[in-house]
């Protein structure tokens, strides 16, 4: 279990996350649209997978399909923009 502490130390993190630059805001918006290869808005397995690996991480199915459950809020097997963004 948590203590009130340890609540409140969370919820400080995730306001200082939201804290982002529009420079900031226009750089996620556009690796987004480079990563929606099919320009559907939003990003499917395929462009998921072909994204993380041309940054650099190794990734396999199971890891593909893990980001896709934790992040696909509406369970349609893709991750929105708003999805994209609580990354």
């Amino acid at each position: 279990l948590l203590c009130r502490n340890e609540l409140s130390v969370d919820k400080t993190k995730k306001k200082k996350r939201r804290e982002l630059t529009e420079e900031q805001k226009q750089e996620i918006k556009d690796a987004f649209e480079l990563f929606d290869t099919d320009k559907d808005r939003a990003i499917n397995y395929h462009e998921l997978k072909v994204a993380m690996r041309a940054l650099g991480f190794d990734v396999k199915k199971a890891d593909v399909l893990k980001i896709l459950k934790d992040y696909d809020r509406e369970a349609t097997g893709k991750i929105t923009f708003e999805d994209f963004n609580e990354v």
